[in-house]
This record gives C-alpha cells, sequence and structure tokens, in this order.
C-alpha cells in the first residue's frame, strides 16, 4: 500500500534588493471623504462608481530625485596629493595598470579638481583674505612693499550692488630689495608670463643680475592682462621700491622683449634709464618680417655680439651683401639697444638675451597652476 504523498512545503521567500522597496510604506491609511448612504465602509465600490483612486504605496522625498539615503563624499587623504601632483594622463595610465580600469577623461579632470581644491584649497575663496594676507607680509617682514588693488564693477539689474573685484597685486619683500640694491648689478630684466586658471591673468616679473652673474628675484606682480596701463602701474611700484632711477651704482638698465606696451611704459616711467632689447625677441621680430636663414641669423648674431665698432661695420656689410632689405630693417633700430660695442659701460654685463627672467618664469611653473594665495606663497 503506497503512502499518500505528502506536498512540499512552500518556504518562505526572502526579499533581494531588487523586489524590496527602499522607500517608507505607509500604514493603513484612512481614507478622507465621508461614504454615502449607498456604500459602506468596508464594502466594495460598484464597477460603474469606481473613480480608480489608489492610495501611495510609498512616499516620494522632497528635492531628491532618488529614493537612497545619500551619503557623504569619501575622501582619501593619503592618496590626494598623489592625485593633485599628475596630470590627467598620468591618471589614466595608473589606473589601467594598478586597478585595471579604464577611466573617461572628464572623470579624471573632475577627480584631479576635487584633489587640488581638498589639498591647496577653493581658488575663489581665496581672493577676499588677500588684503589680510598682504598685511601680515608687512607685519612680519617690515620694510615690504605688498599692494592689492580692486575695481567697482558697473551695477547691473541682475546685481545692483556689486562687490569689489581684484585688479592687481604687488609683491617685493624687503630682503629682496636691500639685496638687489647693496650688492646686485644695476641691471634689471622685465617679463610677463600667464598663470594657468580660469582667470587668465598674467605674472609681471622684475629680475636683477648679482655679482656671481647669477639670477636675483626681485620683485613680480599679478594683473588682469599684459597691456600698457598694467606695466605702467607695476613700473610705478618698482621705482617706488628702488628709489628712483639711479641706485647706488648708477643709472639702472632695463632689459626687455621689445613689446610695444612695455616700451611705452618703461620710456613713460623710467625715461632716464638705459634701455637693451632681447636679441632672441628681436630674431622672431626679424623673421616675421620675412628675413628667413641660417646667413642671416649668423650675421645678426655676429653684429650683436661684436666687441667693437670695426667689426660690427664689417659684420654689417657682410648682411648688406646677403639682403639688402634685411640690412635697412636692422638698421633702423639704433645700436645701443642690441649691439654689444654700443652697450653703456657703467653695468658690466654683457647679456644681448632676457635670460634672466626667461628663466625666473621657468622657476616658477609649478607654482603658476596654484590658488592666488597658495601660488604668491611658493614664488616669495
Amino acid at each position: 500500500m503506497k503512502e499518500p504523498s505528502r506536498k512540499r512545503q512552500k518556504l518562505p521567500v526572502r526579499r533581494g534588493p531588487t523586489t524590496r522597496s527602499h522607500s517608507n510604506v505607509l500604514g493603513d491609511l484612512k481614507p478622507d471623504f465621508r461614504p454615502s448612504s449607498d456604500e459602506e465602509d468596508t464594502g466594495l465600490l460598484l464597477d460603474s462608481k469606481d473613480d480608480g483612486y489608489e492610495p501611495l504605496a510609498f512616499v516620494l522625498l522632497k528635492g531628491r530625485k532618488s529614493r537612497a539615503m545619500k551619503r557623504p563624499a569619501r575622501i582619501w587623504p593619503e592618496i590626494l596629493g598623489i592625485i593633485e601632483t599628475q596630470t590627467k594622463g598620468s591618471l589614466f595610465a595608473a589606473n589601467k595598470s594598478i586597478y585595471g580600469v579604464d577611466v573617461p577623461r572628464h572623470m579624471a579632470y573632475r577627480a584631479k579638481t576635487l584633489a587640488v581644491e581638498a589639498v591647496l584649497g577653493e581658488h575663489k575663496k581665496q581672493y577676499p583674505r588677500l588684503r589680510d594676507y598682504a598685511q601680515t607680509i608687512m607685519d612680519t617682514n617690515p620694510g615690504s612693499r605688498v599692494i592689492v588693488t580692486t575695481v567697482n564693477p558697473k551695477p547691473t539689474t541682475k546685481i545692483p550692488h556689486p562687490r569689489p573685484r581684484f585688479h592687481a597685486m604687488f609683491f617685493d619683500a624687503n630682503g629682496a630689495r636691500e639685496g638687489f640694491l647693496n650688492g646686485c648689478k644695476p641691471f634689471i630684466g622685465v617679463d610677463g608670463c600667464f598663470i594657468k586658471l580660469t582667470t587668465g591673468a598674467q605674472i609681471l616679473v622684475a629680475t636683477g643680475r648679482d655679482g656671481n652673474n647669477n639670477i636675483f628675484p626681485l620683485a613680480f606682480g599679478i594683473v588682469r592682462q599684459e597691456d600698457a596701463t598694467n606695466w605702467c602701474w607695476f613700473l610705478h611700484q618698482l621705482k617706488i621700491c628702488l628709489g628712483g632711477e639711479v641706485g647706488q651704482f648708477g643709472s639702472y638698465i632695463i632689459m626687455f622683449d621689445r613689446q610695444k606696451g612695455l616700451l611705452n611704459a618703461i620710456n613713460q616711467v623710467f625715461p632716464n634709464c638705459h634701455q637693451r632689447f632681447c636679441l632672441r625677441h628681436m630674431y622672431g621680430n626679424f623673421q616675421n618680417a620675412g628675413f628667413r636663414g641660417e646667413d642671416l641669423k649668423k650675421c645678426m648674431d655676429n653684429a650683436s655680439y661684436a666687441y667693437n665698432q670695426h667689426k660690427f661695420i664689417i659684420v654689417m656689410n657682410d648682411l648688406k651683401n646677403e639682403s639688402d632689405e634685411a640690412w635697412k630693417w636692422l638698421s633702423g633700430i639704433p645700436a645701443r639697444y642690441w649691439a654689444m660695442h654700443a652697450f653703456d659701460t657703467n653695468c658690466k654685463t654683457d647679456l644681448v638675451v632676457n635670460n634672466l627672467s626667461e628663466v625666473f618664469n621657468k622657476y616658477i611653473l609649478d607654482y603658476r597652476t596654484k590658488p592666488i594665495r597658495t601660488m604668491v606663497d611658493g614664488i616669495k
């Protein structure tokens, strides 16, 4: 006799994350209406009178699309410094080699931006504290000159009362000023370079040359753009620090890259100082004028480095034989600006290129990507 078959007992199904609701389930909902005489609280509505209303089984949270609990962003202090110093390309390679993950370009850019803000601070939040920073520098290093200027934007309908905005900053430490006035040659090289930030500002630099012919940083400034007005402001602040156009060892000599705005500013602020044009920038203008070739470049270099007028005339005649138009173009620039034999003899330096300022711009390359107060701290 066969035993009666037993039915399998159904085990309770465990609701997983795909079947379980993450929302707050409402309890027993009481209707907010009063039933009429033809229906009861516990009865069913007729199909003809059913309006399709059903109470919500969950409550949507206001201001958020997702019902999941919002978690705070995780910060890994031990890797923030590594991410901050790497480029986006190196982040791709590191994630591929170490973790085997291909990181999209935009994700790597956002990760680097967050790491920079966590390590160095947010760029916009450092501008309102610049004057406090300047006052701290002058209190702790008496004799320094740190100037921060602002401008007042025009009011608009959207912003009827705008706040002052950053215009320019000048920084000259007392130690650098005293060292230049008492121990360096009366030679100043000025140049500008851009800052790798969203503001698009420019750094204006003034450097000197010490007794060992090494670079000696003198002063720097941060302005919105490199034009004649900002150069005049920077050179005027520099003139105040130096005490005039003549120092302990005689009149200053200023070398620059023959930029038109800078040339006008130097003629206006330092009219009695001797000037020199950078030979490398002059050769760039020489090429833009249509005079190219190794022979013409060799003649120009030999003319600039000639120690006496006799050799200078011989080289210029050779240039005339090569190209009469190139000779006319180069002869139009007075020799005292670019030829060594015609330089002022008070300053014992034979520089014909503005390498001092270019080296300083390369030296501060890593700091030019940082927020403004962090950048100034690194440069000084």
